[in-house]
C-alpha cells in the first residue's frame, strides 16, 4: 500500500476536520465514523478527494457504505490514480 496515498489523504482529513483531535491519530482500519462522518460528510470528503488526487469517484462508489475504512478509500484512490 502506497504510504504516499496514505499520508495525502490523512493531510486532507487532518485540513478538514481541524476540530477532530481523531484525524491526527488516524490509522487505516479505523472507521471513518471514528470522527464524525456520516453520508453528508462523506460527500464533502470526496471532493476533497477528488481534487487532492486528480481524479472523479465513479457513481457507483458515491455510497458512504462502501468505505468502512481509511483502508478503503486508500485502496480505492491507488486504483483510480
Amino acid at each position: 500500500m502506497s504510504e504516499i496515498v496514505e499520508m495525502r489523504l490523512k493531510k486532507v482529513i487532518k485540513e478538514n476536520y481541524k476540530g477532530s483531535d481523531v484525524a491526527d491519530n488516524i490509522r487505516l482500519d479505523d472507521t471513518l465514523a471514528v470522527f464524525g462522518l456520516n453520508s453528508v460528510e462523506f460527500v464533502k470528503l470526496v471532493v476533497m478527494i477528488e481534487n487532492e488526487f486528480g481524479f472523479e469517484f465513479d457513481n457507483e462508489y458515491l455510497d458512504f457504505s462502501k468505505f468502512t475504512t481509511m483502508r478503503n478509500i486508500v485502496e480505492y484512490i491507488e486504483s483510480k490514480i
